[in-house]
């Protein structure tokens, strides 16, 4: 009996599926998350699952995204997929970006970002920013996606306690939104987003042979 095989990419490379075999393979894309401004929380990394794609015999590039970009899988010359990142927070009187999920916005009526169906969701204009399952609530970034118990593209927020990268809604483990955290008499601090991930799984006995 075949075994199943789990690849977990968190950094660009390539790997090759060799000659006269092919793959059927399901692939979890995650993109980078959004910065923060300097009000606005950004928005998750966009998320794609896709069940059962080939992967024939040849050489494939990986771009796994940092915060801001894109990931992506090309074959040969041949772009498969491409997922997009996560759009940036506003700053003051300023306006979030658009992308897989939109960047929170400045507090005004229509400043947040617009998120990318079927990858993400919209920001709030309120601070918080849109995540790959939900879109922001106010000044709470939207969940990120969940799978195998992990979150992927959670939105970041304002004013939220946490102060590390990538963490908002969801408390997405990768491709989350930058957060903004205000807190009174010290100077606010914006994080970037979260790194994205690529994993690809399949039974089968074929390996793939993989280089950085």
């Amino acid at each position: 009996m075949s075994d199943e095989k789990i690849y977990t990419f968190t950094s660009s490379c390539i790997f090759t599926v060799p000659s006269n075999v092919s793959v059927s393979a399901d692939v979890l894309i995650v993109a980078g998350g959004g910065s923060a401004g300097t009000y606005g929380g950004g928005g998750g990394g966009g998320v794609l699952y896709t069940q059962a794609s080939t992967f024939t015999a040849g050489t494939y590039t990986l771009n796994v995204g940092k915060s801001d970009q894109n990931s992506n899988i090309y074959y040969e010359d041949t772009l498969l997929f491409d997922v997009p990142a996560g759009g940036r927070g506003a700053d003051v009187d300023g306006t979030g970006s658009n992308g897989a999920s939109g960047g929170g916005g400045s507090g005004a009526q229509g400043s947040q970002g617009t998120g990318i169906s079927p990858y993400g969701n919209d920001g709030s204009a309120f601070g918080g920013g849109g995540g790959a399952g939900t879109p922001a609530t106010t000044l709470s970034g939207g969940d990120g996606v969940e799978y195998n118990s992990v979150y992927y593209g959670g939105g970041g927020g304002n004013e939220v306690v946490y102060i590390q990268p990538g963490l908002g809604g969801g408390n997405a483990s990768y491709g989350g939104g930058g957060t903004y955290l205000r807190v009174p008499g010290i100077p606010g601090f914006a994080s970037v987003g979260g790194n994205g991930i690529i994993i690809i799984r399949y039974t089968s006995d074929v390996q793939l042979h993989v280089t950085a």
